[in-house]
């Protein structure tokens, strides 16, 4: 079977104990039976969802096998949530022992984090037998920091385009293969009644506001042009970037819902994607378990089309590491807390754990090497997860980006959904938002 891969956070806010039996027959070198180690775990996934069954099952399976552990769960609701959370423990030097979270990329935060001294030095467990092998080096470079590994992948994602194809039946529209048709499609849909895009344009809760761009912005100008212009390098005020945003206006701009602007996306899914009224989607792939079974059904996974007169020639799909497993530096020097931590970090990251990540929550894997049952995941993930397989991968524009470069750029990016500006006008605010 075929490595899947993909992410998934979020959930509501609780703190609980996970209890244990007090005491074990086994000798234990580093805890005593009357008096538990104590870790404290950190997740976005502690609601009801599909991951969050799985991190309980998890929990439940390092419980059973250190039953002198205790792990506390803090959990927060959402990964902005989660975000706020870890930042203000590392603040105040109360680090989590364990936690997961997202890539360790600039505008996640994790940078500044690992700056302050507060997340561990894994590389030791790269070199372990269990692991070493586990991962490919793409996982691998995205998990370490200037030469250093500081979390063990869990998750990947793919951004998949997904087209509701009864909808385009009705119309009698195919299913677009090229720039023009998939314009044709927009027009259409709208045309007749329906929402073409599924998509929140909250600039700080939206996962879900920039993924068109990205892909108009690669096929037009190539992944390093991008990178270039979104970490701050480039001028965006250029006749080949003006050109550019442009086709990003035809695309996007009045094509959402009218509450698009004030309903988060979780809702979109609710009102919009699963009532069949929206004809697209571009989301982060773990996000198909959003959509209920039988409304998966009339979905189809398609590949972004390449844009006459742009750069790009291949079609490539955006995917990366989404989620990881961290631990704090301050549990990893402890002599006693560090064994469960790498047992906690193992056990996370194996093949486990990943076959569960796909068969229970429908997320693609980093992991080789894991038996994946197919019927346990749905047709529309098995087609889009191969379907971004045999793509060339790059990486998420917004990955070479800051907190404070995002803060600037999203809300801008919210005003060209409404039509707020032309494609030069934006090309000049963007300009602005990079002024230091």
């Amino acid at each position: 079977m075929k490595r899947w891969m993909a992410a998934a956070l979020g959930a509501a806010l609780v703190t609980s104990s996970i209890g244990c039996s007090a005491g074990s027959e086994k000798a234990q070198p580093t805890a005593s039976k009357d008096k538990k180690v104590v870790l404290r775990f950190a997740t976005g996934n502690v609601g009801k969802d599909s991951m969050s069954e799985v991190v309980t099952k998890l929990l439940d399976k390092f419980k059973a096998e250190n039953p002198e552990v205790e792990i506390v769960v803090e959990g927060a609701p959402g990964g902005f949530e989660l975000a706020n959370k870890i930042k203000i423990d590392v603040a105040s030097n109360n680090t989590p022992d364990v936690f997961t979270y997202w890539r360790p990329d600039p505008n996640l935060g994790m940078d500044k984090f690992i700056e302050a001294g507060a997340i561990a030095n894994l590389d030791d467990l790269r070199k372990d037998p269990d692991i070493k092998d586990l991962f490919d080096d793409s996982a691998w470079k995205t998990a370490t920091v200037n030469g250093v590994v500081r979390a063990m992948p869990m998750i990947t994602f793919y951004n998949p385009l997904l087209i509701n194809k009864e909808i385009l039946d009705k119309l009698n529209l195919k299913v677009p293969q090229t720039w023009d048709e998939l314009l044709n499609v927009i027009k259409e849909t709208k045309k007749n009644g329906y929402i073409p895009w599924g998509v929140s344009i909250i600039p700080a809760k939206s996962g879900t506001i920039e993924r068109p761009m990205n892909y108009v912005m690669y096929r037009m100008l190539g992944y390093d042009k991008v990178n270039k212009l979104m970490a701050g390098l480039e001028p965006f005020n250029t006749p080949e970037v003006i050109t550019a945003l442009e086709r990003v206006r035809e695309l996007t701009t009045g094509y959402m819902a009218d509450d698009a602007s004030v309903v988060e996306d979780s809702v979109i899914y609710a009102k919009y994607i699963n009532t069949g009224k929206v004809v697209m989607t571009l989301d982060h792939s773990s996000a198909i378990m959003k959509i209920t079974p039988e409304v998966q059904k009339k979905f189809v996974s398609v590949d972004f089309p390449l844009i006459p007169g742009g750069v790009d020639k291949e079609k490539t799909i955006v995917k990366d590491l989404t989620t990881l497993v961290y631990a704090s530096s301050k549990a990893y020097e402890d002599p006693i807390k560090k064994p469960y931590v790498i047992k906690f970090l193992k056990l996370f990251s194996g093949k486990e754990a990943g076959k569960m990540y796909t068969e229970i929550a429908g997320n693609p894997i980093p992991m080789r090497g894991v038996d994946i049952d197919p019927t346990k995941v749905t047709p529309l993930v098995k087609e889009s997860s191969l379907m971004a397989e045999k793509a060339p991968g790059v990486f998420w524009m917004g990955k070479v980006m800051d907190n404070t470069q995002r803060d600037k750029v999203w809300p801008l990016l919210a005003e060209y959904w409404l039509g707020k500006y032309t494609a030069n006008e934006l090309a000049v605010k963007l300009d602005e938002a990079y002024k230091k």
